[in-house]
């Protein structure tokens, strides 16, 4: 017999034979898998800041809650429906907030406003399910039912990493885990083309299940928890087995196949399954196109930790939202990262990304050298503004970052007159630009930079905007 593919979504396991992990964002099909066991890990999602005392997701992941609940949804669904063995754990609800991509404007001119619309989301989105009752409560004391033979091995090794979060009414399911004192269902198994098993949630998080590695300052999965994952895919394969073989039926003969014994309905059926099919590849290809254009959407981030072209693309982008002419410049005798001009004036910019290290004064050189060279060139009457772009310490939080250049680059700049200007200073101010109409802010933000030769420059701080709850329609 062919082995059994197994896909772990969203659980964080150690890496073992036969048992393939899928991050919650990954988007994988769960067609590829006999087996699947999913948990709606809603931690993955960064929520840095909070609205209304609950975690607000940040604006990127908030665009990745909202396709990962929909695509897991129907891959889910899709599984079961396949003839798939599905285990779902029950999570605690974790209820956030995330940002819709709607705003709401107010006033008019300079005193126009905008409003982030946000809406709620909770672990119960992902799952394509409609309970009857469900209500959250955690607790650890749990028996099982009579009927729990498909998950008795499952049971006896993971009892003790085992808590339910919730417990459920569902009209058409088979209880199996019962909390011990109401008899209140926390798992249970729904049977039809395929088989959904929802099981109280597991705890990986277990100090014995892995060791601290000083050198590294990080956490690795030690034989212990190695074992235990091998526990965990023999059981899901158990709980397979016993699924299949409850449900088994004789396969269909060559002959009974024949046109002769075919319903018309099937032929009818058939058509509107290949009719769905063109559509969904249509669709597939439509999501593939916005998937790209989130990657180019979100590139603008590379003012933050990037070097090189990447960060040279951001940069003129965010010089083009504040209203510069922005392109790059390259012919037989030059090349510069960014020639951009404005009502302003016309800049000269180089562009450098430093790992660990301040932007030094070579770079500050090859500005004047550029500044020198663009000047000689035939029709140019005005020596262009030099600006120097630093990206010092990259790969470090922005609030931890010392200085980003160094003595002699501030002494050059104050001499020469040059603007230097700091990359992460950029990406709030190109973020609100792309998002709002604000020319006022935007010649505010392009006078900043002339205004600021000599030494760093001082961007204006971007105008507040609000955040309130919109219609929900994530959850639904």
């Amino acid at each position: 017999m062919a082995k059994k593919t197994i896909f772990a979504v969203g659980l964080d396991l150690p890496d073992v034979e036969g048992l393939e992990c899928i991050g919650i964002t990954d988007y994988r099909s769960l067609l590829d898998a006999d087996i699947v066991a999913f948990r709606a890990d809603m931690a993955h999602f960064s929520a840095p800041e909070e609205y209304n005392g609950k975690p607000l997701i940040s604006s990127k992941d908030s665009a990745n809650v909202v396709e990962s609940k929909n695509h897991w949804r129907k891959q889910l669904s899709a599984a079961y429906e396949h003839g798939k063995t599905v285990v779902i754990f029950m999570t605690e609800k974790n209820e956030r907030y995330y940002y819709t991509g709607r705003m709401e404007w107010s006033g008019t001119g300079k005193n126009s406003r905008g409003t982030n619309i946000v809406d709620q989301i909770d672990s119960t989105a992902f799952i394509p399910l409609k309970f009857d009752e469900l209500t959250f409560a955690s607790g650890s004391s749990m028996i099982l039912s009579s009927a729990a033979e498909p998950v008795s091995i499952y049971w006896k090794e993971f009892e003790a990493y085992s808590s339910y979060e919730c417990y459920f009414k569902h009209s058409k399911v088979k209880p199996m885990v019962l909390t011990k004192s109401a008899n209140a269902v926390v798992g249970a198994m729904l049977r039809g083309a395929g088989t959904v098993y929802m099981m109280p949630d597991i705890n990986w998080d277990v100090d014995e299940l892995s060791d601290y590695n000083e050198k590294d300052e990080d956490w690795y999965w030690n034989e212990d928890g190695k074992r235990l994952a091998y526990k965990f895919r023999d059981a899901l394969l158990d709980i397979d087995r016993k699924s299949r073989k409850d449900a088994e039926t004789t396969p269909e003969p060559a002959w009974a196949q024949e046109i002769s014994y075919r319903l018309a309905q099937e032929s009818d059926i058939e058509s509107s399954i290949a009719k769905i099919t063109v559509e969904i590849d249509d669709l597939a290809t439509k999501r593939q196109v916005l998937r790209d254009e989130l990657v180019e959407v979100g590139n603008l981030r590379h003012l933050l930790y990037e070097k090189g072209k990447g960060l040279e693309v951001a940069i003129r982008r965010a010089l083009a939202a504040m209203g510069f002419d922005a392109q790059s410049f390259k012919d037989e005798d030059s090349e510069f990262d960014a020639v951009f001009a404005s009502k302003e004036g016309r800049f000269i910019g180089e562009v450098e990304g430093k790992d660990n290290k301040q932007i030094n004064i070579d770079k500050h050189s090859q500005l004047q050298r550029n500044i020198s060279e663009d000047f000689a060139k035939e029709g140019i009457e005005d020596m262009a503004v030099g600006v120097l772009f630093g990206n010092a310490y990259r790969l470090m939080p922005v609030s931890e970052r010392g200085d980003f250049f160094t003595e002699k680059v501030h002494k050059a700049s104050a001499q020469i007159k040059t603007a230097l200007v700091r990359t992460p200073d950029l990406f709030p101010i190109a973020k609100y630009l792309l998002e709002n109409e604000d020319e006022e802010f935007a010649e505010a933000c392009r006078k900043s930079i002339l205004e600021g030769v000599g030494g760093v420059v001082k961007f204006p701080p971007v105008p507040q905007q609000e955040v309130k709850v919109g219609e929900a329609d994530a959850s639904e």
